[in-house]
């Protein structure tokens, strides 16, 4: 079940109204985010709650550098607000907490699915079960420690030392923006890696927010419940 639902009434109205939303169509949408065409041929509309996403992308102190990283055209900042999990039906044991979150849009380079049989998709396989692997076998708690510690680990592989040196720095720069955000935590898996045009490997979506995931798969009985803004939820 996707947490940001797009025909949402509050969703529609952004959808609706927005100038550079206005009439677009919808190509795809995620847990946290849709994504519309745009004036751009060459690039995409991403609308999102995913704000640990949107700030690895945007902001100017924490956004990384690597050229395996989304690109960002146009940032129109926070255009709305949305209430998670209001539509979700409660159980003994599901009771999500409803935060009332931020709805940021910004402009991205649109980029393209990686075929199979190819470095690319090798790489993308590679990347996810080694992260995978290590991140089970790890017994640090703390996401943004094991970030670290995993990429210290995979840095000493051949793989990516010799062979793949800017994917293995551009993974440091994940993990380190885990260090300076902790609202975060790292989603690496097919679908969040793609390819430019000229199959330059893309990290798309490698950061999801912790706190909208944790409260909306809240897996345990409530007493009550209370409907919280983001900066609440701390």
């Amino acid at each position: 079940m996707k947490i940001f639902t797009l025909n949402d009434p509050d969703v529609k109205k952004i959808r609706q109204s927005h100038p550079a939303l206005k009439g677009r169509k919808l190509i795809a949408s995620g847990q946290y985010s849709g994504v519309f065409e745009s004036d751009d041929e060459n690039a995409v509309l991403k609308l999102s709650i995913d704000e640990a996403s949107y700030l690895f992308h945007t902001d100017e102190l924490l956004r990384p550098e690597s050229h395996h990283f989304t690109k960002v055209i146009r940032n129109f900042g926070r255009v709305g607000t949305f209430t998670t999990s209001k539509n979700v039906t409660r159980t003994k044991l599901t009771n999500p907490v409803e935060l009332q979150v931020p709805v940021y849009l910004y402009e991205i380079e649109r980029l393209h699915k990686i075929p199979q049989n190819t470095a690319n998709s090798t790489l993308s396989r590679r990347i996810s079960k080694d992260w995978r692997t290590q991140d089970q076998l790890s017994s640090c708690p703390d996401l943004r420690t094991r970030a670290k510690d995993i990429v210290r680990h995979l840095r000493d592989n051949a793989f990516y030392q010799h062979d793949n040196p800017s994917v293995i720095n551009a993974l440091d720069e994940i993990a380190q923006f885990m260090m300076d955000y902790d609202r975060a935590f790292v989603d690496l898996h097919g679908a969040n890696m793609m390819q430019r045009a000229d199959c330059t490997f893309v990290f798309s979506d490698p950061i999801g927010d912790d706190r909208i995931y944790s409260a909306h798969y809240t897996f345990k009985p409530v007493t009550t419940l209370t409907t919280l803004t983001y900066r609440d939820w701390e």
